[in-house]
């Protein structure tokens, strides 16, 4: 499969407002330490701190509490669904983004040591080549690159232009990031569906994927606050008001289907002679769904970028900002040489390993 160049990806690089952070794009050397709170035991992670998002312990303790207290609680559910979903709705709202970012990234990182234990080593290389995964080929050519300090980089210019940036900086920044995002969610739609179809022995299948509308799935099993919000946005994009929103909703479309096949036939070879760990099979499901949904809600802000509405691009760029550190160290993990089995846990009585 050739690389895939969504429109207009290529000028990313060259936006104004990455000339603004250029200079701090460079992270030093070293590794975050092991972190352990009240609620949480993290792992020490392979790389060093970044300018653009770091964990908060006091913000991720207060997360894994509430979900302690709810009951039942999992570590795999918690980590891989419940934090990103809440780092996205926090997003949305007035919050301590740096933080966010920082659930994010450690969500997506410890996310792929757990997919890659899950499937074994057979996957690792080859979903980790370009050539061949349009997900991380969107992701890739978004950042610059596939490495941390280029993630990043990139992380910090799409904050400050979602803060600071000109109405005019963040139209051209939601016309870039635009078609990433539905390249990025038609890849794990495709992924998705053959999840659905290959459940492990022994393991009943969920239901078929079902949604409304191409860029409406969403789950009862995660919900995201800000698809309510966003619900407008997306019937625009099903019914446009206009001949503007009709070419947005085209291209945007055309993009994300294209894309859904290249998921499939990544995930179909991937699985070819192996299976999901039936384990985590239901947290990867639930992952995944919960992946839909955060990169839907970041693909309807910058929409509304695109055709006007600065307020609601700004806070597309934010989500898209999260969308690319928890995909970016999804790949970094799913990469790693870290041992099988150091993976973040949840500390109350019953949650999982």
């Amino acid at each position: 499969m050739g690389r895939m160049r969504p429109w207009a990806v290529q000028r990313f690089a060259g936006l104004a407002f990455v000339a603004l952070v250029a200079a701090s794009c460079a992270v030093p050397g070293g590794s975050t330490p092991e972190l352990t709170g009240n609620y949480v035991s993290v792992p020490p992670v392979p790389f060093p701190s970044a300018s653009a998002f770091a964990v908060d312990l006091d913000r991720l303790d207060e997360l894994a509490c509430l979900e302690c207290a709810a009951g039942d609680a999992d570590s795999a559910r918690f980590f891989y669904g419940v934090l990103p979903l809440a780092a996205t709705d926090a997003l949305h709202g007035t919050s301590d983004v740096r933080a966010e970012l920082g659930n994010l990234f450690l969500s997506g990182y410890f996310g792929g040591l757990y997919l890659r234990d899950s499937l074994g080593s057979s996957e690792s290389g080859e979903e980790s080549d370009g050539d061949q995964n349009p997900m991380s080929v969107a992701v890739s050519d978004a950042i610059g690159g596939a490495t941390h300090a280029a993630l990043d980089g990139t992380v910090q210019g799409l904050v400050y232009t979602a803060q600071h940036g000109s109405p005019n900086e963040v139209r051209i920044a939601s016309l870039a990031l635009a078609p990433v995002m539905a390249a990025i969610y038609g890849y794990n739609r495709g992924y998705l569906e053959v999840a659905i179809e290959n459940p492990p022995g022994g393991t009943v299948a969920p239901p078929a994927l079902e949604c409304e509308s191409f860029f409406t799935c969403r789950t009862d099993t995660l919900p995201l606050a800000a698809l309510d919000t966003l619900e407008p946005t997306a019937q625009a994009l099903v019914s446009p008001p206009d001949a503007l929103w009709s070419a947005v909703a085209t291209s945007l479309h055309d993009t994300g289907t294209r894309s859904v096949e290249g998921g499939r036939q990544v995930w179909e070879r991937l699985l070819d002679g192996t299976e999901f760990d039936a384990e985590a099979y239901t947290a990867i499901i639930d992952l995944s769904y919960g992946f839909l949904e955060v990169t839907e809600a970041a693909l309807l802000g910058l929409a509304e970028g695109v055709v006007g509405d600065v307020e609601l691009g700004r806070t597309g760029l934010l989500a898209a900002s999260g969308l690319l550190v928890w995909a970016g160290s999804y790949f970094l993990g799913l990469a790693a040489d870290a041992p099988s089995g150091e993976l973040p846990a949840l500390l109350c009585a019953g949650a999982g390993d």
